[in-house]
Parts: structure tokens; C-alpha cells; sequence
């Protein structure tokens, strides 16, 4: 398929002008080989050396969701093109609504289940990405459509875990692979315990459930060091890259990677010695408060005494 498009092919409701639809790509690295695993596939309109993104079209409710589908056919048929020229396929993370899976569940069509076909593709190098939003149809049958993709050897990633959507007993439900972390769920955990400690809790669901942590919308170190303490096994962000046109060498952001895992590291085990010498400290002082007592006929009323010295 071109990548270029004819614009006489799209929807009015793109506001294309002058410009062609593309595909672009932002990278996805895995923490423990330090490489690139995948990439999320993203909408934008090229003209020149502008790019626009296609997020407010895909978000406006006002926009006929047959106009939303038929775009994000087109994004995802040059992304399975595109992946065919390489002999080392990454991984490709494919955004789609519950509302799109639901309808098009009903007309007995899965269109990337198709392109698989056409294409060749491993399905194992296809994650289903269920994008947040507003969702009131039966989860059940939207579960079974989750199935026919895990069926066929897709994994099952959820976006935007935090937000409206994906709340804990629908993530337990559809039971995916992946879990995305919202982006402001980062932040806020920079600044406020509690929001970390909810962030830690998806780590711990993650891995009570079978599934790995990405967190998404990494932007500074800062933010890639909060997301290795909550256990993210990938990462994601504009830290590394923006959504790109094409792939990318799949090392190239292993020095990055690998500086704030080994800062993460020093920074553990310098933890460690520092409670270890507390505990040390802690032990001394509780022998002197023992042998300097005078033991009263109350037990309890003794140990009462040595807590503030402790």
C-alpha cells in the first residue's frame, strides 16, 4: 500500500490540506534488554516538514465513527506493510476503541485479524491496544472479541490505566498482557505518596495477574526513574523519541537505559546499608536500655518506657 494516500480516499472531517496521511511510530524499549521491543502506531498528517497529529480527530465525538474507522484502517494497513520489510519485525501496538471492537464484533469482521492474513504476520508481533473511553456496552461480548485476538496469538495491552475506562475489575476481566500507565498518574506520583502508592498497587496487580507495567509519557529522568521504583518492565515517552516516520537501530537508547538502571541501583544498595547501619545503631541502644533497667513487676509498662527511646 502507498504510503501516501489520496486525500479523494478520506474523510472531509480530516481537514486535510494539502497534506497525506501517514503512519508514524513512537519507540517502545524494554527495561531489561535495553532495547527497542515495539512501537505504537500513531496517526498524523504530513505536508512537507509539517506534521500534525490526528489525536483531536480521533477524539471528537462530533466526527461519524465510520469516518474514525476508516482512517485507522488505512494507518494500520501501512503499518502492517511497513513491518513486512523487515527481517527483525518489532512489536506493533494498535490502537483500537471497545466501542469499534463491540460494533464490528456484530458484523462478524475483524479487520486486523484480516491484515495478518494478507500480510503474513506473526500475530505474536501485534498488540491490541484497548484505548480509554466511555464504554457502555456488555463487557462480555466484549470480552469474547478480546479472545478471538488472544486466539490468534495477539497479545492484549490496556491504555491509560488510572483513567475512566480501565478500572481494576474490567482490567481483571479482559485480563491483558500489558498494562499502560496514564501519563499524569506519573507526574502526580512525583509530587504525592499517595498517588505513587496507587501507582505501585498496578504493579502488583500486574504481576498478580500475569502482566507487565508500561508506563507511558516518559519524559525526564525524573519521570524514568519513578517509573523503574514502580516496576515498569517498558517505557515510553518523549524522553526517547516522538512518534517518527520510520523504525528505528533497536540499541540505540540502551546508554540511557542502562546510566539510570545503574543510578537506581547505587541508590538501592545505598539504601540498604543506610538501614542496616540504622538497625545496627538500634541494637546497641536497646542493649544499653536493657542492661541499665531496673525491670518493673509490669512487663508492658517497661517496653512502654523504651519506645521513645527507640
Amino acid at each position: 500500500m502507498n504510503e501516501c494516500l489520496s486525500s479523494l480516499l478520506l474523510p472531509k472531517a480530516l481537514g486535510l490540506d494539502g497534506e497525506t496521511l501517514a503512519a508514524f511510530y513512537q519507540p517502545i524499549i524494554a527495561m531489561d534488554t535495553r532495547r527497542i521491543m515495539g512501537y505504537e502506531v500513531l496517526g498524523r498528517a504530513v505536508k512537507g516538514d509539517s506534521v500534525r497529529s490526528l489525536g483531536p480527530f480521533f477524539c471528537d465525538d462530533q466526527i461519524a465513527e465510520e469516518d474514525h474507522i476508516v482512517v485507522d484502517r488505512l494507518l494500520r494497513e501501512q503499518a502492517f506493510s511497513k513491518l513486512t520489510l523487515l527481517e527483525e519485525q518489532p512489536m506493533l501496538f494498535i490502537n483500537l476503541k471497545p466501542s469499534w471492537i463491540y460494533r464490528y464484533e456484530q458484523n462478524g469482521e475483524l479487520y486486523t485479524l484480516s491484515l495478518l492474513d494478507k500480510y503474513g504476520i506473526d500475530p505474536k508481533r501485534i498488540v491490541i491496544e484497548i484505548t480509554e473511553e466511555s464504554f457502555h456496552g456488555s463487557m462480555e461480548r466484549l470480552r469474547s472479541v478480546v479472545d478471538l485476538y488472544r486466539a490468534r496469538g495477539c497479545l492484549i495491552a490496556i491504555d491509560d490505566v488510572g483513567s475512566g475506562f480501565s478500572s481494576t475489575d474490567r482490567i481483571a476481566h479482559i485480563q491483558p498482557n500489558l498494562l499502560k500507565i496514564d501519563i499524569h498518574m506519573i507526574k502526580k506520583s512525583a509530587t504525592h505518596d499517595g498517588y505513587f502508592g496507587v501507582l505501585r498497587s498496578f504493579s502488583d496487580l500486574a504481576e498478580q495477574i500475569g502482566a507487565s507495567l508500561l508506563v507511558e509519557g516518559v519524559e525526564t529522568r525524573e519521570d524514568l526513574a519513578r517509573s523503574i521504583q514502580a516496576g515498569a518492565r517498558y517505557v515510553q515517552g518523549f524522553m526517547f523519541a516522538r512518534a517518527e516516520p520510520e523504525f528505528r537501530e533497536p540499541g540505540c537508547f540502551a546508554a540511557i537505559i542502562e546510566a539510570e538502571l545503574e543510578q537506581h541501583l547505587q541508590h538501592y544498595v545505598g539504601s540498604e546499608r543506610d538501614l542496616q547501619r540504622q538497625s545496627e545503631q538500634l541494637a546497641e541502644q536497646l542493649i544499653e536500655l536493657v542492661q541499665k533497667a531496673e525491670y518493673p513487676e509490669d512487663k508492658d509498662e517497661w517496653i512502654e518506657e523504651l519506645l521513645p527511646e527507640l
